[in-house]
């Protein structure tokens, strides 16, 4: 199975996204979100020139707007296992 893959781009403090990956199993998702979260190497390839700050809480909303998204998407429960996300 490939891993899966997400992009986030931090534009401006107000900018408007969508997690498509919504669309998919949560714990498709989770692993890279985490990773985001918990990698440098990663998040500094992703998210250049951000806070940890700022990062945190767009991958957090990112999360939560996927939460919400994927219950609508899927009819049924959509959560993470992490809770920081």
């Amino acid at each position: 199975m490939a891993p899966t893959r997400a992009a986030i781009t931090v534009t401006a403090p107000n900018a408007q996204f969508y997690p498509s990956f919504c669309g998919l199993y949560a714990h498709r998702s989770e692993p890279i979100l985490v990773r985001l979260l918990d990698d440098p190497a990663v998040y500094d390839k992703v998210l250049p020139g951000v806070s940890e700050e700022q990062r945190t809480q767009t991958i957090t909303e990112v999360a939560k707007t996927a939460e919400r998204e994927g219950w609508q998407i899927s009819n049924g429960p959509y959560f993470f296992t992490d809770d920081r996300l």
